[in-house]
């Protein structure tokens, strides 16, 4: 008996490649304020203009049926939402198992972002802007130099974060601006804050030790003097700093808020409390202190006990409204300092 063997022969025809189906991971992160990143759950994002949404995770599984799978070009569905962090051009990696990292960024978060890296070579860099400005007629070789490594420094930083040279440069002018300001906002406010609480501090330091003590009034006097130079200082600039925060943090709401709250020390606690004390009872207290006849000297200190009885109590309910006020503000006001969108 003859038996047959048949032989199956599995011919390769060209372009006819055996296929074998890979599962490539992509774990998408977005970036937070000072670097930080988190897993962005449940995005979808558009892979060659397939949806693919993310687990809880922030991971993404693609299966491909060939090795020579052309790159993948990322984008967002919505880019008013979000935009891709660096090339939006992916190659898939040789081995399957590594995992791509697809970082994403709020658009409220680009200019910061940019900016935060743009500082952080510059630091690595050593470049100092203001340094490179200053030796452009001591060394114009160097100066050149050190130019041509800022611009070329500027131009990766917005080409990896999307954003316009003119954009990067008018989110450094806002938080330059806002840095300045706060500073000098703060410290006028607490600095008159401070101030005025002293101030009611020595006119309690009288009242309590019946206008006996001569330190008393030395205190008193040297409290006005310091008083006055603070009380000044925000007189005469809170226009400028009300401004200043409309145009550096972009926010009528905080404008109007310093506007309110200086409105409140100026109204309620200079001039119905501090004012009428810095005339009206120094005007005694002079008096007093110049008063030779002892009937007359008793007669001056119930009249300024009397005085300054109803308008302590007064002064220092409004100063710790002011103080509240005071805090919150400069919370608030120092919360949105590095938010290039304030409002």
């Amino acid at each position: 008996m003859t038996r047959c063997i048949t032989i199956l022969l599995l011919l390769s025809l060209p372009g006819a490649a055996l296929s074998q189906a890979r599962e490539y991971s992509f774990k998408v992160e977005e970036l937070l304020d000072g670097g930080r990143t988190k897993a962005a759950a449940n995005i979808t994002l558009l892979f060659n203009g397939s949806r693919q949404t993310a687990n809880g995770q922030g991971m993404i599984f693609v299966t491909v049926d060939n090795q020579d799978h052309p790159p993948f070009t990322i984008s967002p569905v919505d880019g008013r939402e979000y935009t891709i962090v660096g090339n939006e051009v992916i190659y898939l990696p040789p081995d399957p198992a590594a995992t791509t990292t697809v970082t994403i960024v709020r658009p409220g978060l680009k200019e910061k972002a940019a900016l935060q890296e743009l500082y952080l070579l510059y630091r690595k860099l050593e470049i100092d802007r203001k340094q490179v400005d200053s030796i452009r007629d001591v060394n114009q070789s160097l100066y050149e130099k050190k130019l041509l490594l800022q611009d070329s420094i500027l131009k990766a930083v917005t080409r990896h974060y999307k954003i316009s040279e003119a954009d990067l440069r008018t989110a450094t002018e806002l938080l330059e601006g806002r840095d300045k300001y706060f500073t000098l906002v703060s410290q006028s406010i607490e600095g008159y804050l401070n101030e005025a609480k002293d101030i009611k501090d020595a006119f309690h330091h009288l009242v309590t030790f019946s206008f006996k003590n001569p330190k008393s009034f030395k205190l008193l006097d040297s409290t006005m003097q310091v008083y006055n130079k603070y009380y000044n200082e925000l007189n005469n600039n809170n226009a400028e700093y009300e401004r200043a925060i409309g145009n550096y943090w972009k926010s009528r709401e905080l404008s109007m808020g310093f506007h309110n709250l200086v409105d409140f020390a100026i109204n309620n606690v200079h001039r119905a409390s501090i004012l009428p004390l810095n005339t009206t009872v120094i005007h005694k207290l002079n008096e007093y202190l110049n008063e030779s006849s002892g009937r007359r000297k008793k007669t001056l200190r119930k009249e300024l006990t009397a005085t300054l009885e109803p308008i302590i109590p007064m002064l220092d309910n409004n100063l710790d409204i002011l103080d509240v006020k005071v805090k919150a503000y400069i919370g608030r006001l120092q919360l949105l300092k590095k938010d290039m969108y304030a409002e």
